[in-house]
């Protein structure tokens, strides 16, 4: 779990890279912001397909698995309930895009986050001005488990978290 402020602010030392990154994309992008519509989910599709072909998803059970639930969530956008996206445009190409829901009055919890590797700083971009506007509202954010990926954790970490939740398995007999 996350502080949605801090997530927003990146002040202070400890967030220092993250902050400089995210100059670094503002300061070299003639970018655009734009909480999801029809439009912005048919890009966010044709970006996840790119994205799969970037990362080789074939070749990962974990990542076609992901594909296949972020293919289902954005096809099914418009009768998901609460569902809140957003998505960050260069030159009219999308390169990153974040989806979540409110997960109680006060906390957001962030269920994918994809962006374009090869544009510095897009990730701490698309992190900041998706939770921006709902630091009104949330204080917390939950950004889920990091699938005992060992590259993930260490982003994850990065964005020093305020609390971790326990995980748990649940199994039903038969």
């Amino acid at each position: 779990l996350y502080a949605l402020q801090e997530l927003v602010e990146l002040r202070g030392n400890r967030f220092h890279k993250k902050k400089n990154l995210l100059n670094q994309f503002l300061k070299t992008n003639d970018y655009v912001y734009a909480p999801f519509s029809p439009e912005i989910v048919r890009e966010a599709l044709e970006m996840q397909e790119e994205w799969c072909f970037w990362r080789d998803c074939e070749l990962s059970e974990t990542l076609a698995a992901e594909n296949r639930a972020i293919e289902r969530v954005l096809e099914a956008w418009q009768s998901l309930e609460g569902i809140l996206g957003g998505a960050l445009r260069v030159e009219k190409n999308m390169l990153a895009y974040t989806i979540a829901e409110p997960l109680t009055d006060e906390m957001l919890v962030i269920h994918f986050e994809k962006g374009c590797s090869q544009a510095k700083g897009v990730y701490q971009a698309i992190n900041q001005m998706f939770l921006a506007p709902a630091a009104d509202g949330y204080h917390f954010v939950n950004r889920e488990q990091d699938l005992d990926n060992e590259g993930l954790r260490k982003a994850k970490l990065s964005y020093h978290p305020v609390e971790f939740l326990r995980k748990s398995k649940v199994s039903f007999p038969g």
